[in-house]
């Protein structure tokens, strides 16, 4: 199949649709979709000759190249609240790893997307500023912080724990995961990276014990796992417990949910739910106004020439379609 026959369907997270989230994503079910979930969003890909019928406010149905200019968009971080990141361009490239249905379809799909990311980002995203969650947490914990010496605690050790995690080692870190292995392959990645002088910083947490622990004694807070009421009350009782003997406030960034999600969380001094991180960055972004709009014509361009190539039976030079977007620059 080609890519006229590529489908999308995406719907926004907004904390409040989880039914119809799930109504959607057994609706696709029988196409074997490729689901690429992110905090924001849920996306699925799949190869059709049908046009389903889907409806909804916050859903949105592509066809063709107008879906394949949409996953560029997603996957070079155009569609990000943090515009132009660099993080979601990974859990794509994840949640293709993992994907279990009918790869053949697809594949041709998604190699040309992640090498038109690749380039794209390139050419228009190399500078960006903070286009990295990283670099937006390691700024809010500065502004909540006296020194270096202040403990903080990851809490996760997927991809956005990875991002996230070398941005903090100017603090002692402590990380916290459900999966030993993968808490020891964060860690062992971190040291192959540090500092000599950073590597006796890092401590793993390796039983609940240690980690109430460090809940009461940890100053800041980055929380890289979805919500979870029943663990987080008690991670909150045990922070909690620790503030008296905390010299400040603190800080907890929650980059697993939206503030609609957090009731838990809301009342804590010091607590950012992932509008506090995208509010920061689109101060910045917006000095990259002009570099957002040249990469998202590149995006509809890309998809408008690699259709074209698809139709054709591959006759249409792809490198001379892109010199066109010397016009963007």
């Amino acid at each position: 199949m080609g890519l006229g026959e590529l489908r999308v369907i995406h719907l926004l997270k907004t904390g409040e649709n989880d039914a119809f989230l799930e109504g959607t994503r057994q609706a696709v079910a029988p196409f074997q979709p490729l689901e690429i979930n992110t905090c924001q969003r849920a996306v699925w890909v799949f190869m059709s000759q049908e046009a389903p019928g889907f409806h909804g406010e916050a859903l949105n149905y592509f066809e063709g190249s107008e879906a394949y200019s949409f996953l560029l968009q997603v996957s070079t971080g155009l569609m990000s609240e943090m515009r132009g990141e660099a993080d979601v361009f990974g859990q794509m490239k994840t949640a293709w790893k993992n994907f279990t249905g009918d790869r053949i379809a697809l594949d041709h799909c998604m190699n040309k997307l992640f090498e038109d990311t690749k380039e794209i980002r390139a050419q228009y995203l190399q500078n960006v500023g903070s286009g990295s969650y990283g670099s937006i947490v390691r700024r809010l914990i500065r502004s909540h912080s006296a020194s270096e010496t202040e403990p903080v605690l990851l809490v996760g050790a997927g991809h956005l724990a990875q991002t996230i995690a070398p941005w903090l080692m100017d603090h002692p870190l402590w990380i916290s995961n459900r999966s030993s292995e993968n808490l020891h392959k964060l860690i062992e990645d971190l040291v192959i990276k540090a500092r000599p002088d950073d590597t006796a910083r890092i401590k793993a947490i390796t039983s609940e014990k240690v980690e109430a622990e460090a809940w009461a004694r940890a100053v800041h807070v980055v929380i890289c796992i979805p919500v979870d009421s029943e663990r987080d009350a008690w991670r909150i009782q045990n922070w909690e417990a620790g503030s008296k003997s905390r010299a400040r406030t603190g800080s907890i960034i929650h980059l697993g949910a939206l503030r609609a999600q957090t009731q838990q969380w809301r009342h804590l001094s010091g607590f950012h739910p992932l509008e506090d991180i995208f509010a920061l960055q689109k101060l910045q972004s917006e000095a990259c106004a002009t570099q957002f709009e040249r990469a998202l014509k590149a995006c509809h361009e890309k998809a408008r020439l690699r259709m074209l190539s698809d139709s054709a039976g591959a006759s249409i030079s792809l490198a001379h379609g892109w010199e066109d977007l010397a016009a963007f620059a």
